[in-house]
């Protein structure tokens, strides 16, 4: 779905979790076209903490994936597999995400629930 068809389908979006920057730096100037700016009106969120997401305008809201302790922890994995007489065992590594707030996203206030 092309981000111009979500907002004709859901005009009242108020938040994009986007699969990069650029289809993040994309839906803000899509959402700027359709008179919403962010962060005031819609939120928008990208992957891979880049340039893209530094240099926009606003710049981004990012997850990092830290992609070069993912690239280093999968050539270790190979390795360990090329050099093992053993049949490779399935493995799972957890490599912590964080997000780089910017200007892309505004603050929401939590209400908390009575107990």
């Amino acid at each position: 779905m092309a981000i111009s068809d979500l907002f004709n389908k859901h005009p009242d979006v108020d938040g994009i979790l986007a699969t990069d920057n650029v289809a993040a730096a994309t839906a803000i100037k899509v959402a700027a076209i359709k008179s919403k700016l962010a962060p005031n009106d819609i939120s928008i969120i990208g992957f891979s903490d880049n340039k893209i997401s530094r240099l926009s305008i606003p710049p981004i809201t990012a997850v990092s994936q830290h992609p070069l302790e993912i690239g280093k922890s999968t050539v270790n994995i190979i390795i360990d597999r090329i050099e093992s007489n053993e049949p490779p065992a399935f493995q799972t590594k957890i490599i912590d995400a964080e997000l780089t707030v910017r200007e892309s996203t505004r603050k929401l206030t939590v209400l908390s629930h009575p107990k």
